[in-house]
């Protein structure tokens, strides 16, 4: 059994999207500068944030705290006293010249600020879930982050997402080369781990420059290390993604620390099996079976149910969602009142 003498942290942000003070004031911020990403996907609320906890005291009972990230609202059912639960406010870690924000950007580029961190945590988004017993080495090995190091050309298309990954990935080219990492680090990014996705890389090792990196929307291994160094090289492009009120097309997020983790050969080859993406966009019905089955199967060890603005038959979803969540975890946890 592997050892460490490090602490590893989670760290999860949420919003109470219909919390009537905090509608007041993000209403006070609407117009041409809430940027192009202000759907209520974002901000809408599944009610599966309770089987966030319980899938962490169930299946990851090795963490050593949680850092929970709210505007300053909190679930009636969350037991606040838990000993390893850390209550963090935008206000507590955010710079003040960027509050108040309704950016997921501003919020994660800011987490190396948080008191108490851990120097090594995972970052979870509210809709990635824990469904099968994981342990530290799943995320961190030899103190290094667990990634896989996929390269593959961006899609480009409309919205924030493809944007700001054109604009993750333009930083990384200005700072490193590509030949070189892969070759500084042959085995880290033409690995078995990867499967068949190293046919990925392999296709564009004949570019000198990096054409893109593989994200699979997943739970993020992170360090304080990496975000220093980025804040340290780019301050006045973080700045100005940070004063942005909401996602703005031409941000940078977290994916850059992430990716600059590769970029330094600073991480462990991670298992892109480790869990899985579903996307209730075209067939939301389809994709709500799909989830079952893969969490029945057992193969991974986590999920994102991933939201969107276009989605149908939303209510039937969140219910058929919620429904699969509580037959995985049926039992309350400590986190509960």
């Amino acid at each position: 059994m592997m050892t460490r003498d490090y602490d590893i942290d989670f760290v999860i942000p949420w919003v109470d999207g219909s919390d009537p003070a905090w509608l007041t004031e993000k209403a006070n911020y609407s117009g041409s500068d809430m940027g192009i990403e202000d759907s209520i996907a974002r901000y809408r609320d599944w009610g599966l944030l309770r089987y966030w906890f319980r899938g962490v005291e169930q299946f990851a009972p090795w963490v050593r705290k949680i850092h929970f990230v709210t505007w300053g609202h909190y679930p009636e059912w969350l037991n606040l006293d838990h000993p390893k639960l850390h209550l963090v406010k935008h206000e507590d870690y955010i710079p003040e010249e960027y509050l108040p924000t309704f950016s997921a950007n501003t919020i994660e580029l800011n987490f190396h600020r948080i008191e108490g961190l851990a120097d090594r945590f995972v970052y979870f988004n509210d809709d990635m879930f824990l469904i099968r017993p994981t342990k530290a080495e799943d995320f961190f090995e030899k103190g290094l982050p667990k990634i896989p190091a996929i390269g593959t050309p961006l899609k480009v298309g409309y919205g924030d997402w493809f944007f700001m990954s054109i604009v993750d990935n333009a930083v990384i080219n200005q700072h490193f080369d590509f030949h070189g990492v892969v070759k500084r680090h042959p085995l880290k990014w033409i690995n078995p781990k990867y499967g068949l996705n190293v046919l990925r890389t392999l296709t564009v090792l004949p570019y000198p420059y990096f054409c893109g990196i593989m994200e699979f929307h997943l739970a993020n291994p992170l360090t304080k290390k990496a975000y220093l160094e980025v804040w340290e090289k780019e301050e006045a492009l973080l700045d100005s993604t940070c004063r942005n009120r909401v996602r703005s097309t031409f941000d940078v997020n977290q994916y850059l620390v992430k990716n600059w983790q590769l970029a330094k050969g600073e991480f462990m080859p991670g298992n892109p099996a480790l869990g899985k993406a579903f996307q209730f966009r075209d067939t939301p019905m389809i994709t709500l079976k799909d989830m079952a089955t893969y969490i029945e199967s057992g193969h991974g060890r986590m999920v994102c149910i991933n939201d969107s603005a276009v989605i149908e038959k939303a209510d039937q979803v969140i219910v058929g969602c919620q429904r699969i969540m509580k037959k995985l975890l049926p039992n309350k946890s400590a986190f509960e009142l």
